[in-house]
């Protein structure tokens, strides 16, 4: 195979293989079981390339990283529900080369070109090596993948061969740096940061196992799971949930939401995993993150625009449209917070629903339909509070969440045909949110 070569290819998530390695992959994507099919049966030969986002079930071209790696398939073995089970061998890595599909393929395939090697210090890539060795001698008292007979076979080896051996032991975000680097000094200078960096989170991973073994004898399992957490955060000075922590600062919301999140967090990096309070607890914070808190959108504040907005979807209902226009130009002159509320009243068909829709477009504003018919839970307007299984926040909140801003038209449609059981009357409920006096403080009980 040379440059300009084509072969079909597998896009592998969160996983890499290295030349000089061998390994089992379970493969059940349709494109991926049919391009290791027609490799097989060609020969053997396919390209091995990851993913930049393992969330994507089917990636494209542009999807992948650039560096791959080209390996012989030893065998296919079925692997359940139309999967495969390949193990195959790394034979050398390449760069990904651009290919439209020809007509009719119905799996990825792409061209490569040759890695040329170089060495930009020699002699510190023999300095490299040998401390390398002296790394894997200590981690192997420590780590299951090394052992003293896989590194008396490597030992001899070309330094590529080393490397290739070695990079398996690191994650991939650790280990593709290594798979794409061309020059061989720079790839030991890379894997000796990873691998010192392996051995100490594996140093303190045994110390964590010394420390649990100690209190196994004193605690139940839920206790142990919460004292090794708090161990690992201690020893290993984690910092929690960074993608939630990340969330919390963007969110433009006033500061003591933001501590009250702040301090949940810091709760949930002590609850075990297995807890059930820790998914409430997880759902909690990830719906308030995703709330519009200050979010608004912008206002028309245009009386023409607004008219010819309500007689171009209605005709005739002239009372009712100049009412509407009165509401908005009083609200236009004052810029009062306090929106005004207004109840339409009438038979099915004559336009309600519609003409509310309107009123969202002529001011500029998201529009929100809450149909309350049949209702008879007032939980269903204030909300569930979250100690409870399964709880959710109100129909207020999740149509505000919806839209995505926190000024939007709301109409709560089919407002008589309310009902009230022994879970609460929600038309109570409605007052709180339909005076002016009081709705500015209304609280749902899920946040």
């Amino acid at each position: 195979m040379d440059n300009g070569s084509f072969l079909p290819l597998i896009p592998l998530r969160g996983a890499l293989l290295f030349p000089d390695t061998s390994g089992n992959f379970d493969i059940g994507r349709e494109k991926s079981v049919v391009a290791a099919q027609e490799a097989f049966a060609a020969g053997g030969f396919i390209l091995f390339a990851s993913q930049k986002d393992d969330r994507n079930m089917d990636p494209a071209f542009s999807d992948l990283r650039e560096t791959a790696t080209i390996a012989k398939i030893l065998s296919l073995s079925p692997s359940g529900n139309k999967a495969l089970r390949v193990h195959a061998e790394g034979v050398r890595r390449v760069s990904l080369l651009q290919k439209d599909a020809p007509d009719g393929q119905n799996y990825l395939s792409a061209y490569f070109s040759e890695i040329e090697m170089t060495n930009s210090d020699e002699i510190g890539s023999m300095a490299y090596r040998k401390n390398l060795f002296l790394i894997l001698d200590e981690l192997s008292m420590y780590h299951n993948g090394v052992t003293r007979e896989g590194l008396s076979m490597i030992r001899n080896a070309s330094d590529e061969t080393v490397v290739n051996s070695a990079a398996t032991l690191l994650t991939i975000r650790d280990a593709y740096p290594i798979l794409a680097e061309t020059d061989i000094y720079r790839r030991y200078e890379f894997l000796t940061d990873a691998l010192i960096y392996e051995m100490e989170v594996v140093k303190a991973e045994k110390k964590i196992n010394i420390k649990v073994k100690h209190s196994l004898e004193k605690a139940q399992k839920d206790h142990i799971l919460r004292e090794q957490m708090r161990i690992i955060s201690d020893e290993l000075d984690d910092s929690g949930d960074r993608e939630f922590q990340k969330k919390i600062a963007l969110i433009d919301a006033p500061d003591e939401v933001k501590e009250k999140l702040t301090k949940d967090l810091q709760r949930l990096k002590k609850i075990s995993a297995m807890s059930p309070e820790y998914s409430i607890l997880t759902e909690y914070i990830e719906y308030s993150t995703e709330l519009p808190w200050r979010k608004c959108s912008e206002e028309i504040h245009d009386l023409i625009y607004a008219k010819n907005i309500l007689d171009r979807d209605h005709y005739g209902l002239t009372k009712v449209k100049e009412r509407i226009l009165e509401y908005i130009a009083v609200h236009n002159l004052t810029r009062s917070f306090r929106s005004p509320i207004l109840c339409f009243i009438g038979p099915p068909g004559v336009g309600k629903t519609s003409i509310a829709r309107s009123v969202a477009e002529a001011t500029g504003r998201k529009f929100v339909r809450m149909s309350l018919g049949g209702i008879s839970d007032e939980a269903e307007i204030r909300g569930h509070r979250k100690t409870y299984v399964a709880a959710m926040a109100g129909r207020i909140l999740n149509g505000i969440k919806q839209v995505g801003v926190s000024n939007p038209v709301f109409l709560l449609d089919e407002i008589d045909k309310l009902t009230k059981n022994n879970r609460g009357d929600p038309a109570s409920a409605l007052l709180e949110v339909l005076d002016p006096e009081q709705n500015s403080t209304f609280r749902d009980n899920y946040l």
